[in-house]
């Protein structure tokens, strides 16, 4: 159809994305691409710098778009326009207005738009339509020579400026005028403090008023808004165009646009699973949903890095977006970075459901830890424990120490060629380590080293273990859960028994957690024992310190 036709109203046609539909063969540029006529300015008011930066920010990310081409688009006639706008709005020079406010004031921008009417004649009007109408074929006429398919431009020359101080709107009239529909969408940037033009004179009167109205101290951090406009009846080619801009925006977003052109494959094939779970989030953030972003399983499969950089990018969504998030494998990571969290069993009976706070955070994060997540399901948090350090700590010594050693010492003893004593519990001569190791045919033969460990349990809920802090700017949990770990070691490491085999502390937290030593102790014993034998190890050691929470809840 052609653009700008006004004596017909067709139906609504749909158009894909590449602007084929009812009536329109595709778009305008070579090879069938997007055609965008970027409008800088309207010749009377040139945008302020944040939006200047905001339209040239957009026109790069559109010129790395492969299905999109670029050119420069300068409107014509806008003061006539803006004049012939402003008697039409009030051909009666406002005067049915004025009966309707009565004896109430009318607001100051009100009362200015109607001072620029006057009451007009029926030969004035029609004046005034027949030279709009041959504005808008002229447009039409325009739009066509440069064989465009949207208009990108500011939908402001600034910010949103003080109430009652912005009298200049000609970047959407101009729209309006012409009867071409416009999308307004979010960009993403705002306002900053170096967003200045100190050294701009202003050419006219409405530059100047826009140029002093507006600071970036008191517009800071405000969002700047653009627009696309497409000719009458060409509504579908638009919102068509403002799809694809709008999924350069995502792609931005999602942190792909090295792979922007790429295709997605299949497993083994194209892109990597890290990526593949991006494009995933980016199918639900393309289907605008008002209420809810739906985001299931993003971490699942993913290496530990990989699950970071997921971890990170859903949380970057959080700040224009509720999101609900479904996971199968606990992590901690994820869980450090919700704001709530329900937590279900096998059968569908809610364990948990409340905010996570830094403390709540903190119990997840050791729930979620390999030999945690055993019993994750089964026994759910407790915030507060009504006992006191003396009786964790009793209650971890009488029922737990002896019980990890014997599991870890019988399982160490299967390696052929070692031999395992274990410090009885409660020995009241000199004190020796918990566990020693003697490797009777060599390291070389058993891949295991003499050495010596002791065993230490400790609960969270400790007043030592909530006292722990690190710098202000950084209350990670899991940092703060591997610190106090860490602590406990290093008291181990100071005081321990004189022995000449090489020591390591062994530390756990009732929910499995382990600190960096403990970690590349279990790490060794995992490269010399039996597969069956070193996960048999963990569920042992998970139930045993399951006992030992449960002990603890009942004290």
């Amino acid at each position: 159809m052609e653009a700008g036709h006004y004596t017909h109203t067709p139906p609504w046609r749909d158009v894909d994305d590449s602007g084929r539909g009812a009536g329109f063969d595709g778009w305008s540029g070579v090879g069938g691409k997007l055609r965008v006529g970027v409008m800088w300015e309207d010749g009377v008011v040139r945008p302020v710098k944040p939006t200047r930066r905001t339209l040239q920010t957009m026109e790069d990310k559109l010129r790395r778009l492969s299905g999109v081409e670029l050119v420069d688009f300068a409107p014509e006639s806008v003061p006539e326009i803006w004049k012939i706008t402003a008697q039409l709005y009030y051909i009666d020079g406002g005067r049915k207005l004025r009966e309707a406010f009565g004896e109430e004031p009318m607001y100051p921008l009100t009362k200015w738009i109607v001072s620029q009417a006057r009451e007009l004649s029926t030969e004035e009007v029609t004046e005034l339509v027949n030279r709009r109408n041959a504005l808008r074929q002229r447009y039409s006429a325009l739009f066509q020579s440069l064989h465009l398919d949207v208009i990108l431009c500011p939908a402001s020359p600034a910010p949103a400026l003080p109430f009652h101080t912005s009298k200049y709107w000609s970047y959407t009239s101009l729209f309006n005028f012409l009867d071409w529909p416009g999308v307004v969408f979010p960009t993403g940037v705002q306002v900053t403090l170096d967003d200045q033009d100190a050294d701009y004179e202003p050419r006219n009167e409405d530059e100047q008023h826009v140029y002093s109205t507006y600071s970036p101290e008191t517009c800071i951090d405000a969002p700047i808004g653009l627009q696309l406009a497409a000719p009458r009846w060409h509504d579908e080619r638009l919102m068509a165009a403002s799809r694809i801009i709008d999924i350069e925006d995502i792609i931005e977003l999602l942190e792909l646009q090295d792979l922007a052109d790429s295709m997605t494959g299949f497993p083994g094939f194209g892109l990597s699973m890290q990526a593949r779970k991006r494009v995933t989030i980016g199918v639900e953030l393309a289907a605008k949903h008002d209420l809810l972003l739906f985001v299931d399983e993003p971490t699942s499969g993913l290496d530990g890095q990989s699950v970071y950089n997921i971890v990170r990018l859903v949380r970057k969504l959080t700040a224009g977006q509720k999101i609900l998030c479904k996971i199968h494998q606990p992590n901690a990571l994820l869980f450090q970075s919700l704001d709530r969290l329900l937590l279900l069993q096998r059968d569908g009976e809610c364990v948990y459901f409340d905010d996570i706070g830094p403390d709540q955070a903190k119990a997840v994060v050791e729930a979620s830890s390999k030999l945690g997540r055993v019993w994750l399901t089964t026994i759910p948090f407790q915030p507060s424990l009504r006992v006191t350090d003396f009786e964790i700590a009793a209650a971890l010594q009488l029922g737990t120490l002896a019980g990890a050693k014997h599991i870890i010492g019988q399982d160490l003893s299967s390696i052929p060629g070692t031999r395992v004593r274990l410090e009885p519990l409660g020995h009241q001569t000199s004190r020796r380590n918990d566990i020693q190791v003697l490797t009777l045919l060599g390291s070389q033969a058993t891949g295991l080293a003499n050495a010596e460990y002791d065993l230490t349990v400790v609960s969270l809920a400790s007043k030592e273990s909530r006292a722990t802090s690190l710098p202000e700017q950084d209350q990670n949990p899991s940092r703060l859960v591997n610190k106090y770990l860490d602590c406990v070691a290093d008291h181990k490491v100071r005081h321990r028994p004189t022995s000449n085999l090489p020591f390591h502390p062994i530390v756990l937290s009732l929910g499995g957690m382990m600190n960096g030593s403990t970690t590349t102790v279990f790490a060794s014993w995992k490269q010399v024992m039996i597969r069956g034998t070193y996960n048999l190890m963990l569920k042992r050691l998970s139930l045993c310190l399951l006992q030992a929470r449960v002990r603890s809840f009942e004290l």
